[in-house]
């Protein structure tokens, strides 16, 4: 089952500076906007919050989109909020960005693909047992239905090395991986 996003996203463009000095656009909301998931949990963003869009590399703009576009942007404003809050534990919060960027239609091994790349790269916070979770090797599972991948990964460890490779030879192989 799919979720459903609460309200639209009206927001506000801004340019600024980063703290290292590059140039940032950053976005913030003119209205409250959420999401409830497929199991009724509400994601409440305030109205004010500031948020940078999608965090993919602009190496990866060309093959995935900017910051700002596509149809995983309103999933990815919300998943920025909870990842600064990190009030909810981390693969709640992650595990919903895949969920309402495909419930507002972005392709599905798109979601997957990104989602992948947050289990990557994406931020970790918690309690010890997530830290004993982070030790934990990434684990696919194949499921019932045929040659599908399930990723059930309880950390951002990849199944492969990635050790002196550039990231679209990582992406590339992750996009392999999870079709």
């Amino acid at each position: 089952s799919k979720g459903e996003f609460k309200g639209d996203l009206v927001v506000q463009f801004f340019s600024g500076m980063s703290g290292d000095g590059q140039p940032i656009e950053l976005i913030m909301l003119i209205q409250p906007f959420g999401y409830t998931d497929s199991k009724g949990i509400d994601w409440d963003v305030p109205a004010g919050y500031l948020s940078n869009g999608a965090s993919i590399p602009a190496s990866l703009w060309a093959i995935l989109g900017g910051p700002f576009s596509g149809p995983y942007r309103d999933a990815a404003v919300i998943h920025d909020y909870y990842c600064e809050t990190q009030d909810r534990p981390w693969k709640d919060v992650h595990d919903m960005f895949l969920e309402a960027a495909v419930s507002r239609g972005t392709d599905v091994s798109l979601a997957k693909t990104m989602y992948a790349g947050i289990l990557f790269g994406g931020p970790r916070w918690g309690d010890q047992q997530s830290r004993v979770n982070n030790q934990l090797v990434i684990k696919a599972q194949a499921t019932p239905t045929g040659g599908t991948t399930a990723v059930t990964a309880d950390d951002g460890k990849l199944p492969f090395p990635v050790e002196g490779k550039s990231p679209q030879q990582v992406f590339k192989e992750l996009q392999e991986w999870i079709m």
